[in-house]
């Protein structure tokens, strides 16, 4: 079974190399961030046609996040029930694993702007309120995949050159200890569960030809319940749709489970 999460970065602008990467890589589930468009013009016929079911929680211009599944999606679940957002960030469902239950997690976290801003509490707080959702899925499902584009990097070797990032966002001691305060609630970076090789990263900025020179960081990130990680084969990005023509700055990152 593989489970991806990939930032599409507009799923209209990027549905040929989202079609395409499902067939050749044959994809199980697959958790879409920055879907950027509503639940009126997302394109629901052409998955469906490709052999998917998808369901989605969408908002104009802006965020929105997908499940797409080979696999039928039961107990679909917008946002997070507690929390009061107009912001598109999470979409949840459960599907079959051989004979026992999965929940996955589509999740898009707030970039935060800057430490100044009043963005970066916004995060801090969406981040709080997360850790109970996560919690609560955990103890409610059990088994639990959340894969997406966190926007933090866990550590300063998931950053092309840390010092000269230094402690600017994505890598604020405020919001490392946010993630990890995550991993306490009973989940596992995937990503660390395996040899990587090095600067293995997820998301290049458009500019001063970053992916070329591999001037990246890693922010996107599959966290799997504990009960769940024995089953965890193998987790790594795939940079193959990096390479075309007009990509999304972000590449998928891929999990599979036995």
């Amino acid at each position: 079974m593989k489970i991806a999460a990939w930032n599409v970065n507009s799923v209209r602008a990027r549905l040929p190399h989202l079609l395409k990467w499902l067939e050749e890589t044959g994809t199980d589930v697959t958790l879409l961030q920055e879907t950027k468009t509503t639940d009126e013009t997302f394109p629901f016929d052409d998955l469906q046609k490709a052999g998917y079911e998808v369901a989605h929680h969408g908002q104009k211009s802006y965020n929105g996040v997908a499940i797409v599944s080979k696999l039928p999606l039961s107990d679909v679940v917008l946002g997070m029930p507690d929390r009061v957002d107009a912001q598109a960030r999470v979409i949840a469902a459960t599907v079959q694993h051989k004979e026992e239950s999965l929940r996955v997690v589509s999740v898009y976290a707030p970039n935060g702007q800057s430490l100044e801003s009043d963005k970066f509490q916004y995060k801090l707080q969406w981040f709080a309120d997360f850790y109970k959702y996560l919690t609560a899925a955990r103890e409610e499902y059990g088994t639990v995949v959340a894969g997406g584009d966190y926007n933090i990097t866990p550590a300063d070797e998931d950053i092309y050159d840390a010092e000269e990032w230094g402690l600017d966002i994505a890598a604020s001691p405020q919001e490392r200890k946010a993630l990890q305060k995550l991993y306490s609630a009973g989940f596992a970076d995937a990503h660390r569960l395996f040899p990587q090789p090095e600067r293995s990263f997820s998301w290049w900025d458009y500019r001063a030809a970053a992916f070329r020179r591999n001037r990246g960081l890693r922010i996107d990130l599959m966290l799997v319940s504990d009960s769940f990680v024995a089953e965890c084969k193998s987790c790594a990005p795939d940079k193959t749709p990096r390479t075309w023509e007009r990509p999304s700055d972000h590449a998928p990152i891929v999990a599979e489970f036995c």
